[in-house]
């Protein structure tokens, strides 16, 4: 049901969530040694150090954040999708809001660890809209998946060019406009301050279009599906 897929605004839902989070994962995963040395002065022994943390903890977390959604029982599903996206962008939102607004000295502890808490409070996506997409979809979710890979896929070639674009000279005031982007898409951004910008926008969009309840085009078996109830129903 691919018009049915491209129409629903749950499923877009999930997509445009997808879409910012990878765009502020990228910024971890590549240009966080770049901001380490040119704004914070690392060497880059250490700068790509410090970026294998965040992921340490990520992947510990995430278990921790799949084990407690589904143990939730006084929230509703779409409650507990809505809560956990929210944590991830809003809160990492937060931090790049603290970002643009004090400017780090040279090895601040407190400055680099303002770099890595949001990229760490992904792991809550988990509960969130990585858990809507199964939801909705059922048994057209790895179609679903794929337009989620895609869309990450654009994300993660956008700020590849976009960050450098943004940051010729790698100061502080260049790095505040990405930071900015990221706050309104958080799950979206490109300096500190549009980094900020894109999780509040997506997660926006998230919280108001999620659904819990698959979409009426997964709940309608398939040819292939009702073949195999046919024997069992012989029985």
């Amino acid at each position: 049901p691919y018009r049915a897929v491209f129409t629903s605004l749950a499923v877009w839902a999930v997509l445009v969530s997808a879409f910012g989070t990878i765009f502020v994962g990228q910024f971890m995963d590549v240009f966080s040694p770049q901001y380490f040395t040119a704004v914070l002065g690392y060497t880059p022994t250490i700068a790509g150090s410090l970026t294998i943390i965040p992921t340490a903890v990520l992947l510990p977390l995430k278990a921790i954040t799949g084990f407690l959604s589904d143990r939730i029982s006084r929230l509703s599903e779409v409650a507990k999708l809505r809560l956990f996206n929210s944590l991830a962008c809003f809160l990492g939102a937060g931090f790049f809001a603290v970002i643009i607004a004090v400017s780090p000295s040279s090895k601040s502890a407190a400055a680099t660890a303002l770099i890595m808490i949001p990229f760490i409070l992904l792991a809550f996506l988990t509960g969130g809209f990585h858990k809507a997409a199964v939801m909705i979809s059922r048994q057209h979710s790895a179609f679903v998946y794929s337009l989620v890979h895609i869309f990450s896929m654009i994300a993660l070639i956008t700020s590849t060019f976009v960050i450098p674009i943004l940051t010729p000279e790698n100061t502080f005031e260049q790095w505040r406009i990405v930071f900015i982007i990221a706050l309104l898409i958080y799950c979206e951004s490109i300096t500190y301050h549009r980094f900020a910008a894109v999780l509040v926008i997506s997660n926006i969009f998230f919280v108001i279009f999620v659904k819990a309840e698959p979409e009426e085009w997964a709940e309608k078996k398939s040819d292939f599906d009702e073949l195999q109830e046919e024997p069992r129903s012989m029985r």
